[in-house]
């Protein structure tokens, strides 16, 4: 592995390193004839224009159909024939993305097209397209704004150009994430990067946009939980490859368990998965996912795998078959674990015991070296480049997406709204406090808080989700219980069901959750 490559802390951009790669000469038009009309399912969203609303579109807001490359060829070129699936859709108002694709499940296990690419020119020994990605769309194509839990990620642009809008770890708090609609391993914004929000705008006031553009040849390093927008501007080739983190992955996997479990059992209660799961994603019975949160408990309590979990995080829509999902799980025989050469025995316990003692305000960060200015990674072919992505000032990166308003935070602050995603803080006073919620003409959110301070006297206020009559809204004054009670009229079910998924499974809350669960364990075993 390239330690030094992994323990970089900002993205990191390689041009004129992909000469050794057959990849590079790819087309469409190649490809196309190369798969001899192979099917693929693929997604079709709305393109940003009059017609439509600048809405953001999460996957399960998007239409899904199986066509091969040459029907996405003639549908992009205006010449559909009547029974290509695409043609119920103009291009001019509509993008399509065939995403998200395992090399192995695009060309087979067998093809020579496997050959035509190799991380190891980045020191990624033995990592050939194998474990890699295929992404292939039309212009205006997207990925909405998320990060990843695991691992780290290297992605070279082969064929038109990707802009992508980075964002580091610590800008979470103002960047209102969701597990709705669920993923493993992904944790979405609901911030509308497409049209003016006032809130949403007033939120990315606070953040710090790293923006590039990939062209062709083009490699971007992914740090650990960046989150990135990604947006097709021309038609694209893209492939991806998640560089696992073992150290640290095995505590995510926990959280991930943890998460599994519990979006499972709503999901299940609930009985509409469309609603709350992305279409690549499964639910599982209780008893599966208890298994999960097992197995991933006892790789978290040995030691990190030479030979990590398996890297295949999306799988193909299918119910619950008894079988463990392998996202979450990794090998459990403890004879064949090792540790890896890139972190020492006792590196990885005192990162262990930091991660487990102390509470985070943001997200599980690997402490490591920055290296600002010379990145010196080796054998990168010659004539290769390696630059940083450049932080892009905030109202330059607004006025260039279009995203203006004309309101001040006061404004918001005034009328008693959160602008912010969920928060947890703690101290002696108040052990726990929670909150979270949006404006009530955007849909009002729960905001819980528990723990009040010892002026207050008050050990529980819940506002506006009370139920009516409650004694805790006896305890507001006349306006906020009116507002309390007209946004209690109109709070649904589905409302009131995803703020409490992005309460429970709050980054922070799956942290301290896990961290209790290993802590608990540990203390049983003595």
């Amino acid at each position: 592995m390239n330690r030094k490559l992994v323990s970089q802390q900002f993205p990191v951009v390689f041009s004129n390193a992909l000469t050794s790669w057959p990849a590079r000469e790819w087309t469409p038009e190649k490809l196309a004839t190369d798969l001899q009309g192979k099917p693929f399912r693929i997604r079709i969203g709305k393109r940003i224009s009059k017609k439509f609303e600048r809405d953001l579109e999460f996957e399960t807001d998007c239409k899904f159909v199986e066509i091969t490359l040459n029907d996405l060829l003639e549908w992009k070129n205006g010449m559909p024939a009547l029974e290509n699936p695409l043609a119920a859709f103009k291009p001019s108002d509509h993008w399509a993305y065939i995403d998200y694709k395992y090399f192995t499940d695009v060309f087979g296990l067998d093809s020579n097209l496997l050959k035509n690419v190799d991380w190891s020119v980045f020191g990624f020994k033995d990592k050939h397209a194998e474990e890699s990605t295929f992404w292939l769309g039309t212009t205006g194509a997207y990925t909405p704004c998320h990060y990843d839990t695991y691992g780290c990620n290297l992605v070279a642009q082969i064929y038109g150009r990707k802009r992508w809008t980075l964002f580091p770890p610590e800008d979470s708090p103002y960047l209102n994430l969701t597990r709705v609609p669920y993923e493993e391993s992904s944790v979405f914004s609901k911030i509308n990067f497409l049209q003016s929000n006032k809130e949403h705008i007033i939120q990315l006031k606070e953040t710090n946009p790293y923006v590039v553009t990939l062209q062709p040849g083009d490699v971007l390093f992914v740090p650990r939980h960046w989150w990135h927008l990604v947006e097709n501007i021309d038609t694209a080739i893209s492939i991806n490859y998640w560089v696992d983190m073992p150290w640290v992955d095995d505590n995510e996997r926990v959280k991930e368990a943890i998460a599994h479990l519990v979006m499972s059992d709503m999901v299940t209660a609930d009985g509409n998965p469309a609603a709350w799961v992305n279409p690549n994603e499964r639910i599982s019975s209780h008893a599966t996912c208890l298994e999960m949160l097992r197995q991933a408990v006892l790789v978290a309590h040995t030691v990190p795998p030479l030979t990590p979990a398996s890297r295949k995080r999306k799988q193909s829509p299918c119910q619950d078959s008894g079988e463990l999902p392998s996202k979450v799980l990794a090998s459990v025989d403890k004879t064949s674990r090792t540790y890896s050469d890139d972190i020492s025995r006792t590196a990885y316990h005192l990162l262990h015991n930091q991660q487990s003692s102390r509470h985070r305000s943001d997200f599980l960060q690997v402490d490591c070296k920055v290296i600002p200015t010379e990145i010196d990674f080796g054998k990168l072919p010659e004539g290769s480049t390696v630059k940083l992505v450049e932080r892009m000032d905030i109202d330059e990166f607004l006025q260039q997406r279009n995203l203006t308003c004309d309101i001040f935070a006061e404004e918001i602050i005034s009328e008693g709204r959160h602008i912010v995603s969920p928060r947890v803080e703690t101290s002696a006073v108040n052990p726990l406090r929670l909150s979270t919620g949006a404006g009530a003409s955007s849909g009002e959110a729960l905001r819980l808080s528990t723990g009040a301070g010892a002026n207050s006297g008050e050990s529980l206020r819940l506002s506006p989700g009370a139920v009516t009559g409650s004694k805790i809204l006896s305890k507001l004054s006349p306006e906020a219980r009116t507002r309390s009670e007209e946004f209690l009229e109109t709070l649904s079910n589905r409302q009131l069901g995803e703020e409490l998924i992005n309460c429970i499974l709050h980054p922070v809350i799956l942290q301290q959750v896990a961290d209790m669960l290993l802590s608990s364990l540990s203390s049983h075993q003595k």
